[in-house]
């Protein structure tokens, strides 16, 4: 949650809560789209408690239309327009926080767009470090009085470390062209690396579908394709976010890492 609060003080990020769908039919006289869809494109839709959209009833439709969005167009017909919604070019990418109850959320049966990263838990030494910070923090916030700003509440070392976060943000965006574009993947070990970190995930998160247990199914693996498209991507990004100009051991480590958690489950623990 912290870290999402870091995210969203960039103007390139979108808080996402509280939402009942994407799309809106609704237009004012000017002819202006009051869909969200049209106002989150081109930025990340953050947010920072994703077991509580996953209580909302919508949330079976928001994530249908979540998984349209990702590949870059939708649709929409309303039955009192005379018209349809089509978007292209969607750049929309989502970063959902919560706790391990996201993964009742289970789509892997309807090509699940999202990958995990499971933050583990802290050493028993961290943990230590952390719940001094925490004393010192409430010990100081307590005594002073709240003026509306974030070190008011927050404190500021914190509040400076979520700006900071922001700022890297804003940098990337601004210099994407050109950190992506120095950044060189060795076609060999990169491509068999990725290539088996995408069909390991595929075959490890196929599941036959617990609801139709009593009807005839016809359960099928996904193609990696997707998958591997994911993996690609985010090697490069990451290389360039971490100031390197290769997809290195380093990077490659961290996409298995993203594998090993997207693959997560009963059938990776057997």
């Amino acid at each position: 949650t912290l870290l999402c609060d870091g995210l969203l003080t960039s103007h390139h990020c979108h808080p996402v809560e509280s939402v009942k769908g994407f799309l809106s039919g609704w237009r004012a006289d000017q002819g202006e789209d009051f869909s969200l869809i049209n106002r989150i494109n081109g930025k990340t839709a953050i947010t920072p408690e994703g077991d509580v959209m996953m209580s909302s009833p919508d949330f079976t439709q928001l994530m249908s239309q979540q998984r349209r969005m990702f590949d870059g167009a939708f649709t929409q017909s309303y039955k009192t327009l005379n018209e349809d919604r089509r978007y292209t070019g969607l750049r929309t990418p989502w970063i959902m926080a919560g706790t391990l109850a996201l993964l009742a959320s289970d789509q892997s049966r309807l090509g699940d767009r999202f990958l995990r990263v499971f933050i583990p838990r802290p050493s028993d030494g961290e943990e230590d470090d952390i719940l001094l910070q925490v004393f010192n923090t409430a010990k100081t916030l307590v005594k002073m009085r709240s003026n509306c700003k974030p070190e008011s509440t927050k404190g500021e070392h914190l509040s400076a470390a979520q700006r900071l976060t922001g700022g890297y943000v804003d940098y990337l965006r601004a210099e994407a062209e050109r950190l992506l574009t120095a950044v060189t993947v060795d076609d060999g070990e990169v491509a068999a690396t990725l290539v088996a970190c995408a069909r390991f995930t595929a075959d490890l998160r196929a599941r036959p579908d617990p609801h139709r247990f009593r009807e005839e199914k016809h359960d099928t693996k996904e193609l990696p394709t997707r998958l591997l498209h994911q993996f690609t991507r985010l090697a490069v990004c990451l290389a360039a976010v971490l100031n390197k100009r290769t997809v290195d051991a380093e990077v490659l480590g961290r996409i298995r890492r993203v594998a090993l958690d997207t693959a997560g489950g009963q059938t990776l623990d057997i």
